[in-house]
Parts: C-alpha cells; structure tokens; sequence
C-alpha cells in the first residue's frame, strides 16, 4: 500500500482512519457549537455522548459478528 505525504503526516492513499474522522468530527462540532454561543463544557458533553452512544453500536456489532461466527465454526466442528 502507497504512502504519501499529506500536510505533513502520512496517510494511507486517499483514505482516513476513524479516529481521524472522529477527530475531525469533534473539531468540527465544537467551532458549530462555540459559533451558536454554545460553552465548551456543553459542547464536550454531547461529544461525548456521541461518542459513547458510537462504542455502544460498535459493541453491538462486534457481539452480533461474534456470534456468527461461533455458529459457523460451531456447524463445521459438528457435522
């Protein structure tokens, strides 16, 4: 996989990891809310909801991907 210099920092081709996203997204919300006349400590605190109520769904996957694999690798030891 190519790596290029992007603004000082090398990043996979034409691709950012979820923490850059993430990163970006929180930067971006926070200028939103200072520029509603929201304070910081608000803007954080839905942040960081965002954020947890992500993980949950993250969680929620990965249980669900785990199970399907339990129950493939469970039919293939059993037949």
């Amino acid at each position: 996989e190519r790596v290029r210099r992007n603004g000082g920092r090398n990043r996979r081709q034409g691709r950012s990891t979820w923490s850059e996203q993430a990163s970006q997204v929180s930067r971006l919300s926070v200028y939103i809310d200072y520029q509603m006349g929201r304070s910081a400590a608000t803007s954080i605190w839905r942040y960081l909801d965002a954020a947890s109520s992500e993980s949950r769904q993250m969680e929620k996957m990965l249980a669900a991907s785990m199970e399907r694999t339990m129950k493939s690798m469970k039919s293939q030891l059993f037949k």
